[in-house]
């Protein structure tokens, strides 16, 4: 594992840890502003996106324990926010692109080899 993705995975574990402080309103923002963001920078830097998001997210405890909602607090919803910081985000490199494109290629590659291998074991 490299150093980046020990990064990405440690201020992960600390974004899970503070997204359970949320509460109602605030937490149901918060879910669908991650997964829209996650889902929507598939192709930008992922410790860029894993420290925006944690950013949010301790911004958003800021204003709950202020008595604010992420409505009031963020003035948007929560697809426009994630919008908002995605042109902000790093491009992630050509090697990142072309392994996630490769992985599904790859298990769909699988599966054929191994019933083929299966059926010439069988033969034998």
């Amino acid at each position: 594992m490299s150093s980046k993705d020990k990064q990405v995975e440690g201020i992960r574990n600390k974004l899970n840890e503070s997204a359970k402080k949320l509460k109602g309103e605030n937490a149901t923002f918060f879910d669908d502003f991650r997964e829209y963001l996650i889902t929507a920078s598939i192709f930008y830097d992922e410790l860029d996106v894993t420290e925006q998001t944690y950013n949010v997210c301790i911004d958003l405890i800021e204003a709950q324990e202020n008595g604010q909602t992420a409505q009031e607090y963020f003035g948007k919803n929560s697809r426009k926010l994630a919008d908002s910081m995605i042109k902000n985000f790093k491009h992630t490199g050509y090697r990142e692109i072309i392994e996630l494109i490769m992985l599904p290629i790859g298990i769909y590659w699988r599966f054929p080899l191994l019933v083929t291998l299966q059926k010439w074991v069988r033969l034998k």
